[in-house]
């Protein structure tokens, strides 16, 4: 059985409000003829808000299709993860506050050359770590404490 999974618009929100709001704030400064390095300094701001939309853009369009033989990743270019050839399984926790109570969770894939990454704010990431940790056990792959760590914390034990 095949499930697709997406990133939902109202949790990009923020990406786009942050670039939008750096836009915002930027492009009008250039009509006040900024001196040299203020206008250097302004242009990378443009730039970096720029590279930040398009980045967030690239995920909004961000289509992962999970199977039981493999996971695929349809954004700007197609990557394919093979579950047979996982080679490395990362899962990160970036908190937000000092406490640990708010952040989100990255999973890292890596197969051979391939690596990929898929942030929590995806459609059922915990569907997606499930199948992940699912492969782990079956092909006895080495991960490391801060992965096993985190997948505890989502309820998921690899025996």
């Amino acid at each position: 059985m095949s499930t697709r999974h997406l990133y939902p618009l109202g949790k990009l929100y923020h990406d786009y409000g942050r670039a939008g709001l750096g836009l915002a704030l930027a492009i009008p400064a250039l009509s006040l003829e900024p001196g040299p390095y203020f206008g250097v300094m302004l242009a990378a701001v443009i730039a970096l808000c720029l590279v930040s939309l398009a980045r967030t853009w690239n995920i909004q369009r961000t289509v992962v299709m999970l199977d039981t033989d493999q996971l695929v990743i349809k954004a700007m270019d197609t990557k394919i993860i093979e579950w047979k050839d996982l080679s490395g399984v990362n899962l990160a926790f970036f908190s937000l506050k000092g406490d640990k109570t708010d952040g989100w969770m990255q999973l890292t894939l890596e197969a051979g050359e391939k690596k990929v990454k898929i942030d929590s704010r995806i459609e059922d990431f915990i569907a997606i770590v499930r199948q992940t940790a699912r492969v782990i056990g079956e092909n006895k792959l080495a991960i490391n404490g801060l992965t096993r760590a985190n997948l505890h914390a989502l309820g998921i034990y690899i025996y």
